[in-house]
């Protein structure tokens, strides 16, 4: 909850910079005496285009990411973003008002004016804001539940630090810790409140929001089997770094000179996500209905090549372990899996029809789930879903497999124009590498490339059973 009060008094703070540098620079445009003026602004007939201005600006902010509400974003790397979005958002200003017959050069002073006028604005409401934020952390409001995994030389120092800068707005509930003899330890104040197996349960009853683990970056499988605990929650994990974590180029948030690094931070920005959620609407809209004459066809012919339904529909795992049923072309036999129980499809499988061969050769077969990302059940882009049967067993054999299901599973993949169909564990391993490469490389560019691949795979017929 205090993460939405944070970002509303943001908006509220940028909303009356934006109108204070407005008001300047009518008043400096019309009021000042400095420019002729040719035609006067009542200030009545003002306040329509100030609204119209002031959601422009918010939308720019928003499109650049600057309304993240996460405490490490460096005061210096928030107004190198704002004057980025500040000098791209007065330039389309400046070029879509232009007006090439006025042969006086105030229109230029008063852009100038007006960039210069909500750089230092914003900048100073901001901080103040920031600075008001702080203040109200060190008194214990508005902080940042968590937890620390490791009672050791890394977790005491940690937690020395946090309670030293309580501007940090941590609130440190205890530690987690599978040491039964470290159970009763207790570290200014703060002793073991459960074991690993036990945090998502914590996370859960004590609304938990970041997980600072302070064991060694070196202990892999450790780490692994705690995200993989905590999937489905909307947890921040934080891990206190060796030095070759540090040397070695990880991107690290500074605790008052005390380093932790973020893992798995999301790639894609509120502007970037919008963005792909609006163009898997329209993509999906368009590719329905201007090809809906084939996807008659297609049903016909399913219903003519065998008994059963056009339409298969299947649970599937989603973006934080949610099951949600995806539909498919029904591309084998009704009730193909009721002597063999769930398995993967096979190269030359002999459950496969006739027309669904050939579906599942162009991947036909997977137009239906267009309806699932109109219900935003899915995206078109992101790694292709599984059922809770494969998820759950492939949850403990595959390091990290759980971290597919952070973001939205998709109609395609990375993966998917990389390799075959899934027809063992090694298959989905390999799929898994290429998953959380997009995972971590997320952004509009790459999943215009994906598509295009796509496309190019779906004509050539390649990687299909």
């Amino acid at each position: 909850m205090h993460k939405f009060r944070e970002r509303a008094f943001l908006i509220l703070a940028d909303i009356v910079a934006l109108n204070l540098g407005l008001f300047l620079m009518y008043w400096f445009r019309f009021r000042s005496g400095v420019a002729p003026t040719v035609a006067d602004l009542s200030p009545v007939s003002y306040l329509v285009p100030a609204l119209w201005i002031t959601i422009y600006w918010l939308i720019i902010f928003a499109f650049n990411g600057l309304y993240k509400t996460s405490w490490d974003v460096s005061r210096i790397d928030e107004a190198l973003s704002l004057f980025k979005a500040i000098t791209l958002g007065v330039l389309v200003m400046a070029v879509a008002t232009l007006d090439l017959s006025d042969p006086f050069p105030i229109s230029r002073l008063v852009v100038f004016g007006y960039w210069l006028t909500l750089l230092v604005l914003l900048n100073i409401f901001r901080l103040s804001l920031r600075g008001v934020e702080k203040h109200f952390q060190s008194r214990g409001y508005g902080r940042r539940r968590a937890v620390i995994v490791g009672v050791a030389e890394r977790g005491e120092l940690l937690l020395g630090e946090l309670c030293e800068y309580r501007a940090l707005g941590y609130d440190i509930l205890g530690f987690v810790d599978d040491d039964p003899a470290k159970a009763d330890k207790e570290i200014l104040g703060k002793r073991v409140l459960c074991s690993t197996a036990d945090l998502p349960r914590l996370i859960r009853d004590q609304s938990i929001e970041e997980v600072l683990i302070a064991i060694s970056s070196t202990s892999h499988q450790a780490i692994l089997r705690i995200m993989s605990l905590c999937i489905g929650t909307k947890v921040v994990f934080r891990i206190v770094p060796d030095l070759y974590d540090i040397v070695s180029g990880h991107k690290t948030s500074q605790v008052y000179g005390f380093p932790l690094i973020r893992l798995f931070p999301e790639p894609m920005d509120m502007g970037q996500r919008f963005l792909k959620r609006f163009f898997d609407i329209v993509f999906s809209l368009i590719f329905l209905v201007v090809f809906s004459p084939l996807w008659v066809l297609v049903a016909v012919a399913i219903r003519l090549n065998t008994r059963g339904p056009v339409l298969f529909r299947q649970q599937r795992i989603g973006k934080g372990a949610r099951q949600f049923v995806l539909y498919k072309y029904r591309s084998m036999i009704e009730d193909a899996e009721k002597e063999t129980g769930p398995v993967w499809a096979q190269k030359g499988d002999r459950r496969v029809t006739g027309v669904g061969r050939v579906l599942r050769r162009a991947r036909l077969d997977e137009i239906p789930q267009l309806i699932n990302v109109l219900k935003g059940e899915m995206s078109l882009v992101g790694p292709r879903p599984e059922r809770p049967y494969f998820v759950s067993k492939l949850m403990q054999e595959i390091p990290l497999y759980s971290r597919r299901l952070n973001v939205k599973p998709g109609l395609t993949g990375w993966a998917q124009t990389r390799h075959n169909y899934d027809a063992s564990i090694d298959d989905v391993r390999e799929k898994v590498r290429y998953d959380l490469y997009y995972i971590e490389n997320m952004s509009l560019s790459l999943d215009l490339k994906i598509l295009a691949r796509t496309i190019l795979v779906t004509l050539t017929g390649s990687g299909a059973h």
